[in-house]
């Protein structure tokens, strides 16, 4: 694949995001409640309501991992590999290429981000993947308590099968549902119109 098209296949991926912590960060999210941290950050959840990103301490669990990343927008689609390591620490993803190569870096600490990639233009926010992986990873408690301080619900059940289904909705429109379900995790953002997949690749 040349550059040209590796180009092509990233900024596919950007769509899925381009409309979707510089506070003290605590050691978990019980010591800091539902304060967010990262102000310089906003997330719009629907076109007027904005929220800022939790601290990694609201992390459930870990993830250590290689990840296959598919989806679409639209009528558009891609596929790329991200390697994703967080914890109540912080969240680490670096972006490949079919060949491993690196094509991006994504840090969140300490309530900040640090994004860098030599094909995603500098108006790229990258709080918006943060974003939708603090809904997918993160403590369901805080996760509601979080967006009900901005007139959201989020809400979080368990089938039989053991899939969990989270859901966020502005009153009884659904902004954006994720099932997971072992290593898959599946988000369908409703308002924004992408649908990802994230798979743990196989050994």
């Amino acid at each position: 694949m040349n550059l040209s098209n590796c180009k092509k296949v990233y900024l596919k991926f950007l769509l899925f995001f381009f409309c979707a912590f510089v506070s003290y960060l605590s050691v978990s999210c019980a010591t800091t409640g539902n304060r967010a941290v990262g102000r310089s950050y906003p997330v719009y959840i629907t076109n007027m309501k904005k929220v800022y990103l939790l601290p990694a301490g609201c992390m459930s669990g870990t993830v250590d991992a290689l990840q296959l990343l598919t989806g679409t927008y639209g009528k558009n689609s891609f596929s790329i590999q991200a390697y994703i390591r967080a914890n109540q620490s912080g969240i680490f993803v670096s972006l490949l290429n079919d060949f491993g190569t690196d094509m991006g870096k994504l840090d969140y600490t300490d309530g900040n981000i640090t994004f860098a990639s030599a094909v995603f233009p500098s108006s790229f926010k990258p709080q918006y993947i943060i974003s939708d992986f603090q809904n997918v990873y993160y403590d369901a408690g805080a996760l509601a308590r979080y967006y009900a301080e901005s007139s959201l619900a989020f809400t979080a059940e368990t089938a039989a099968d053991g899939t969990e289904l989270r859901r966020i909705c502005d009153g009884e429109n659904c902004i954006e549902e994720i099932r997971k379900n072992g290593g898959t995790v599946t988000i369908v953002n409703n308002l924004r119109n992408y649908t990802y997949q994230l798979k743990e690749a196989e050994e």
